[in-house]
Parts: structure tokens; sequence; C-alpha cells
């Protein structure tokens, strides 16, 4: 029993250990990035200004990064998240941070990009809610995510609260607004 606590203790540690080291390796470059893509969904949200699909997707190589700009719109995230204090996932204000970030109480408009970088097994992701549905506040409305995981849907969530990086809010909305049209996925 005893080594099996022992087991169980490093085999936390080391996932903690992991985790931060995987921040930390984060260094915020676009430069190795071979593969992204951004997702959009209006949601329930009526006064959105999109011109856009109600959902669409972008996606890419390294090339298409550098012909859509989103590589100076990521470059300039990541300056952002470069000087921000990123906190664990975590409690909020409302309650247990849930680790997926898709859950949400109603139908909010949202945002995401993920990458994956050469030479880096996970996939990373910044994630933000533009405007929750009236009367159905979302906890996760006033933050920013970042994530990084071994695959898409198994990422570990981190917050930043939106107040503190506003540029990052700019920048998606921005993509959120973009006309895409000629770069749609067809299947977002």
């Amino acid at each position: 029993m005893t080594r099996l606590l022992l087991v169980c203790i490093f085999l936390f540690t080391a996932n903690i250990i992991k985790c931060q080291s995987s921040l930390r390796k984060l260094d915020f470059k676009n430069a190795g990035i071979y593969k992204w893509r951004i997702y959009y969904e209006r949601g329930g949200v009526i006064d959105s200004v999109n011109i856009n699909k109600p959902i669409f997707a972008v996606e890419g190589d390294s090339a298409k990064l550098k012909a859509t700009g989103v590589d100076t719109l990521l470059n300039e995230m990541f300056n952002v998240l470069r000087n921000s204090k990123i906190k664990k996932r975590t409690t909020i204000a409302s309650g247990i941070f849930d680790s997926n970030p898709f859950n949400y109480k109603g139908k909010p408009e949202n945002i995401s990009i993920w990458w994956k970088s050469k030479g880096d097994f996970n996939y990373y992701r910044i994630l933000v809610t533009l405007k929750e549905c009236p009367n159905i506040p979302e906890e996760k409305y006033n933050y920013v995510l970042v994530a990084f995981g071994s695959t898409g849907n198994e990422q570990t969530f981190h917050y930043i609260e939106k107040e503190k990086v506003m540029t990052i809010i700019s920048i998606m909305n921005y993509m959120a607004n973009k006309n895409w049209s000629p770069n749609y996925v067809k299947y977002p």
C-alpha cells in the first residue's frame, strides 16, 4: 500500500512538473508553427456584427499562416502573453473552473485559435468568449483561456483576466470579424 501511495505521489508530482515546464517551454513564438486553425461560433448572440458565417473555421500550414496575416496577429498575442501572468486552472468567482472550455450555459459568441509547432507534441490554444447571450452569464466570459495538451481535445487550461490582456481581445474580435470567406474550411 505504501509503495502504491509513493508511486501515485511521484506520478502526480511528475505531471505538475510536466505541466509547468510545458508552459515555460511555450516561448510564444510562431517560427515553428506548421499547422493552425481558427474556429468561430456566433452562438445565440443576435446582435453580432460579424460578416462571416455563423460558424466558420480557417486553417492552414506555415505558408498560409503568412499569406493570411495570421502570423502577425499571433506575434502580437504572443508578445502580450509573454508578459502576462498565466494562472493555473483553479476556482474562479462563480465556482469550480470546468476543464472543458466548451461547456457553456448558453450559446455565447466565441473564437479560438490553436496551433502545433515542429518538434513539440503538444497542441496549443487561445480561447475567448466574445459575447454572452442575454440573461445567461458565462463563468468564462471574463477570461482568456490558454491551453496545451497532447491532443486537441485533452488539454490543460489556464486563464488570464481579460482586462489584463485587452490587446488579445481586440485581436480576437478582429479575427472574428475579418472577411475570411475565401479561406473557409468546408466542414468547420
